[in-house]
């Protein structure tokens, strides 16, 4: 099993130096990430959401980008909460809500996402008092419990 995962680890590392150039290339990783998200690979998850997000390698979908982004952010990827909350703030496959835009910005920018900090701010310029106050609560909750926002 060891071996199997050094083995799959390896190809998605080197199959990411070629940044996905061609469609034969797109599949081939996306198919690679499979085994790894499989795995609970925060990482490949959030590759994964990314795929899907533009289309790489597998048709896009938004549904399940943000499915394989929850996944990667529940997990503590800051890279995958700040896509999250790009999501809301744009409403991207989602119904736009800057509520749990800014919970996810907020999450992303305490781990040190500056430009997770600098949205959160934009996006805190469209929002009530009220709405603020309930997206950092909402942030501390899912820091609390991961599971606790879908």
């Amino acid at each position: 099993m060891k071996k199997l995962y050094y083995t799959l680890s390896c190809l998605v590392i080197f199959s990411g130096l070629f940044n996905c150039v061609n469609t034969k290339n797109e599949s081939l990783h996306f198919n690679e990430t499979i085994a790894f998200e499989e795995q609970v690979d925060a990482k490949a998850q959030f590759e994964r959401g990314l795929m899907y997000y533009w289309g790489q390698g597998t048709p896009q979908n938004y549904k399940e980008a943000l499915k394989w982004f929850n996944k990667s952010a529940k997990q503590g990827n800051p890279d995958a909460q700040y896509v999250l909350g790009g999501m809301y703030y744009l409403g991207d496959g989602v119904q736009q809500d800057y509520v749990l835009a800014h919970m996810w910005f907020d999450l992303a920018a305490a781990q040190g996402n500056v430009k997770a900090l600098e949205i959160m701010g934009i996006t805190a310029q469209k929002m009530s008092p009220a709405q603020i106050e309930k997206a950092q609560n909402l942030a501390r909750a899912q820091k609390n419990d991961p599971d606790l926002v879908r």
